[in-house]
């Protein structure tokens, strides 16, 4: 729990930790170029079905990680592992044949294109505060670990169709709004003098932050603050040291009269307004508090990322996700992404030269779908699978049948005819590299 990932990456020569979401993300932000940095993976981690191992498998390549370590490889004769990979007889297993089967289809299909293309700059970027990770393990305050407040970002992150990545401290400190638009502060309780002024700087110049609880109110080593810094960038005060009232959140999250019960929640009745204007209240605690700093805007939620439940079938999403999508819509300079609002998986976006390529992954459990794609008209598109060539690709929906990925590339050219010179040395039904 308090390992520093950013140093970790950045001084071994590979990374190979267990598979989450969260650290997946993370070694996509943090990894070096070309590094077998990968995710651990054990048998009954992906035994639950095999189109969950294909989406494990397509994931990984979006992100660029190009190993997939195997935990728990053999067990022996004497004592068999029921979990293991391999049989006592050295044989694999049946999960292990699946997912053996759909990394040879990624190799064989658009795996190296993938791992040899760039991938996209996202707009938007999550702090990953080593300081607060420790201050959450031994405070309490919230009841919950900084891990569980940054996963339930990305999943915010994910279902808005919004690319991002993680940075620490070292990254923070050379950013600016034109490289990117807004940072996400999950749990950042813990702040040193140079974040934050870093991040009042972000601001001022147009940044966009975005908090859940109030970021900064302790130093680095978790010490309260007599004076809160970054009161005059979320516009508000604090009364004294946090106390944490449970409480409904009642919202309006465009700002109208009508309110929303939006479930209960943990916020920081300590919290007061200045500038800022609130969207909810949570026991007469102002909540959903937006504010204008110099060319900048922020959002103080004062209560957790909450994580989307799971109940007879249904995904609940809590309400502040709509409202974070929206509030990042608005942003001058973004762009809207109304038409992945309903998509239920991932869209990776990479650069090869001159084309643009993107490679949906929906989720395991969702359903058969569509979506638009932000293809310019002057493109030509194609099913990098089939290699068939799409018609009108700047407006039509793509269809993402149930439980299986799709690549799309766009490039300014329509291709009229392939010619493939073989020479003499290749045998007939053998392999050649194109």
């Amino acid at each position: 729990r308090g390992y520093y990932w950013p140093l970790l990456f950045d001084a071994l020569d590979f990374v190979a930790c267990d598979y989450s979401p969260l650290m997946t993300a993370k070694m996509r932000s943090y990894c070096k170029p070309g590094a077998w940095t990968g995710a651990v993976v054990r048998q009954k981690d992906v035994s639950a079905s095999a189109e969950w191992r294909r989406w494990l498998t397509w994931t990984l390549a979006g992100d660029g990680i190009h190993a997939l370590w195997l935990g728990d490889v053999l067990g022996d004769v004497d004592n068999p592992d029921p979990d293991a990979w391999l049989l006592p007889d050295g044989r694999a297993n049946e999960a292990l044949n699946t997912l053996a089967a759909e990394v040879n289809w990624i190799n064989d299909t658009v795996g190296p294109l993938l791992y040899a293309a760039e991938p996209g700059s996202p707009r938007i970027a999550v702090y990953d505060s080593h300081a607060s990770q420790l201050m959450a393990e031994v405070d309490g305050l919230y009841g919950r670990t900084i891990s569980e407040s940054q996963e339930a970002a990305l999943r915010m992150l994910q279902l808005a169709g919004y690319a991002f990545r993680f940075m620490d401290k070292r990254r923070l400190l050379d950013i600016s709004p034109d490289k990117c638009k807004a940072i996400l502060l999950p749990a950042c309780r813990a702040l040193d003098d140079e974040e934050i002024q870093a991040f009042q700087n972000f601001v001022e110049q147009g940044g966009t932050l975005i908090a859940d609880i109030v970021p900064g109110d302790v130093d680095a080593h978790g010490v309260f603050r007599d004076h809160y810094s970054l009161g005059s960038v979320f516009g508000v005060k604090l009364a004294g040291a946090p106390f944490v009232n449970r409480g409904m959140l009642s919202a309006s999250p465009g700002g109208t009269s009508s309110r929303t019960d939006a479930g209960h929640v943990l916020a920081n009745a300590s919290v007061t307004l200045d500038a800022g204007v609130p969207l909810g209240t949570v026991n007469g605690t102002p909540a959903w508090v937006v504010n204008r700093r110099g060319e900048g805007h922020a959002l103080l939620l004062n209560h957790p990322f909450r994580s989307i439940v799971y109940e007879e079938g249904r995904r609940l999403v809590p309400h502040e996700y709509n409202a974070i999508k929206t509030f990042i819509d608005d942003l001058p300079g973004m762009p809207c992404h109304e038409e992945l609002e309903s998509f239920l998986g991932t869209i990776h976006a990479f650069k090869y030269d001159d084309a643009e390529v993107y490679l949906i992954v929906p989720d395991p459990d969702a359903p058969r779908q569509s979506l638009r794609l932000p293809i310019s008209r002057d493109k030509a598109a194609y099913n990098m699978f089939t290699g068939e060539k799409y018609r009108r690709p700047y407006r039509i929906k793509y269809r993402i049948p149930e439980g299986q990925p799709l690549a799309v590339s766009a490039i300014p050219r329509a291709i009229k005819d392939i010619v493939v010179n073989v020479p003499e040395i290749v045998h007939v039904g053998g392999r050649m590299p194109i």
